[in-house]
Formats: C-alpha cells, structure tokens, sequence
C-alpha cells in the first residue's frame, strides 16, 4: 500500500481528485414517482455538482490542499462549477474547459424521507482522460466512474499517493484496477456489483471482506453509519442521530472527508469517523454542498 501520512504529507496534506464535474438540478417532492407516474414539484434547486466536484470541495472544507482534475464545457454550467470550486478553496488549474457541454444531474428528492434518485448525462466528464489532464503528484488521489473507466484505470496507474476509488455509480472492476486501489469505498448497493465476481451470496461484512484487490474497504450504510474492513479485521463506525432533509452528496461529502483526515495523518477509523460525522451533517442542508453555504 502506497503510504498516505508520511512526515512530508502531514506537514501539507494534499488531495488531488480526478473526476466529474455537473451541473445539478434538484426537484423536491412528495413523493418519488413510480414508473410512468408524474408528479408535481413542490421546489426547484440549480447548483453545481457532480461527483469528483463534491469530493474536491468536501476535501478542501475539511482543511486539505485539493486541486480539481476534470473536463468541462464553455457554458454557463461550467462557469458556475469553476466558480463554486474556487470558491471552496479548490485549486482549479486542472479544470480544462472542452467541446461539449458540461455533464449534468436531475435528482429527484423526497421531502419526507430525505431519499433521491438521480439521472447523470456524462457530457464533458466522457472526454476526461490522463492525455487531457494529466495527473499530479499528491498524498491522496481521489476518483469516482462518472468519467470514462479507463480514465479512472490510466489515473490509478500514475498516481502517486494513496488511491481512493469511489465505485459510484455502480460497476464491476476488473482485478487490474482493484489491485491498484489501497481504499474502495462503496454503499450497500454498490457493493452488491463491486463484490459479485468474488462472492454473491452473504452478508455486508462477508461482500466487504470477499472483495479482493485494495488493502481497504469501507462501505457507507446511511444513517447505520460505515464499516470497514482492514488489516484482516473490520469495525463498525455508528453515525449521529440527525433528521435529514436532503441525503444528495452526503456520500461524496463521505469520501473527500475521508482523504483529508487521511492524508492528515488520521488512522482509518478516526478518518472515517470524522467522515460519517461530516457526511451526516451534510443531510441537515438542501443540495449537495448546502453544508458549504
């Protein structure tokens, strides 16, 4: 495993993220449509987003230095996520503007249960590649695959620090790219799909310990909190008692959190602890950066 909390790295911690960038529009309602239902909105929300996006900024919120890799259009979507990146106190050298739109996400919320769905069109995010934008020395690499897989694997090759891959949305890795991941982290439904070359039948723990590949694996259980396996043996981070409005980037909050405790020289679980407590927090906030506001 690559080492994440060298003297150096404490000293000035530092997370680079390689990955998507959208522009978000959030639809409240009552309830989640069933399939071929409509329904009303009660509200509408227009933010920046998109996975790596989130992740930069959570990482930066929780005192990292972070620069932003990633593709994004010459379009009012992407001036504005340009802007809510710096504004977080991201470094957006690595932000290259190209010939499509920037990507973007519909998510629709639940007003009462807090839960969402989302659609993701990839836009921009589909052109980002190691040629484009190359990677950057730095403690921690963060990436996500809302951007091409062979982005992500090309990316896992040449990164310096410790990898942290977010299997989101849900897909299957090959070994070659677990092999080169020291952190996976995943929710309970994405690890039904990272898990089911090695196992498909069992519990959260036995899926989580079956993955074979990174010395890490954590896997996010909403308001239960996170588990990890690591090391040959797992523990079970409980998560605060909240009352959340919107549940949208409470996962990638998770993540960029995470890398930042990490690469401060946190051990797994004291970093995964600060990160359930960030990431529960978010859920008190509309969007998925209200918590920044």
């Amino acid at each position: 495993m690559r080492d994440s909390a060298s003297s150096s790295d404490r000293q000035k911690p530092t997370v680079v993220v390689f990955g998507s960038v959208n522009a978000d529009t959030s639809l409240f309602v009552d309830a989640l449509p069933s399939p071929g239902e409509s329904v009303h909105a009660k509200r509408i929300h227009r933010d920046s987003g998109g996975k790596g996006a989130n992740q930069a900024c959570a990482a930066a919120y929780a005192g990292a230095s972070t620069a932003m890799l990633a593709c994004i259009g010459d379009d009012a979507g992407g001036q504005q996520s340009r802007t809510a990146l710096k504004n977080a106190g991201v470094d957006i050298s690595g932000v290259l503007v190209v010939d499509a739109p920037t990507g973007s996400a519909t998510i629709t919320v639940d007003l009462h249960e807090a839960e969402n769905t989302i659609v993701v069109d990839a836009g921009a995010n589909a052109l980002l590649s190691i040629d484009r934008v190359p990677m950057i020395d730095a403690a921690a690499v963060i990436l996500q695959l809302e951007i091409p897989l062979e982005a992500v694997v090309a990316a896992t090759r040449t990164a310096s620090g410790t990898v942290i891959l977010n299997a989101a949305p849900a897909a299957e890795l090959s070994p070659e790219l677990l092999s080169l991941v020291d952190v996976l982290v995943v929710n309970e439904t994405e690890l039904d799909v990272v898990a089911r070359p090695f196992i498909r039948e069992g519990t959260v723990l036995d899926k989580a310990t079956g993955v074979e590949g990174p010395h890490t694996v954590i896997v996010t259980l909403g308001g239960s909190g996170a588990l990890i396996v690591h090391d040959g043996r797992h523990v079970r981070i409980p998560a605060p008692s909240v009352v959340p409005v919107d549940t949208t980037g409470a996962g990638d909050c998770f993540v960029g959190t995470l890398a930042a405790h990490m690469v401060a020289g946190l051990t797994v679980e004291k970093a995964v602890t600060e990160a359930v407590a960030a990431a529960s927090r978010s859920t008190l906030f509309y969007g998925a950066r209200g918590y920044l506001t």
